[in-house]
């Protein structure tokens, strides 16, 4: 569980919805995309993406450093809200669970 730390990892949440890691990536980028788009109304307030999703890279098991992004928890209900249906359900629990298991070991 990504050392009990405020984010899930996006293969975290790709594990957690049953998903390849690619297309996961895709769709964090696909909702970061969509942030940075200018707002009805005219709006010229700017969403701080890093709220939601930080870049970052793993290293793979033949040892290649690989993207992936730092999810937090506001990260993962944009997300959530995204996916319809039991698995949109099911990652919903999952990550809620998570960051509640996070919330108590930090107050411990």
């Amino acid at each position: 569980m990504n050392q009990l730390e405020n984010t899930l990892t996006s293969l975290e949440v790709a594990e957690m919805v049953g998903r390849r890691h690619d297309h996961v990536l895709a769709d964090i980028r696909q909702i970061i995309s969509d942030l940075g788009e200018p707002k009805s109304g005219g709006s010229s307030e700017t969403i701080d993406i890093n709220t939601f999703f930080v870049e970052s890279t793993y290293r793979s098991a033949q040892n290649k450093e690989l993207p992936c992004y730092l999810v937090t928890k506001q990260g993962c209900e944009v997300f959530g809200n995204r996916m319809t249906g039991a698995k949109g359900t099911q990652f919903t629990v999952g990550y809620v669970g998570r960051f509640n298991q996070m919330e108590q070991h930090i107050k411990q």
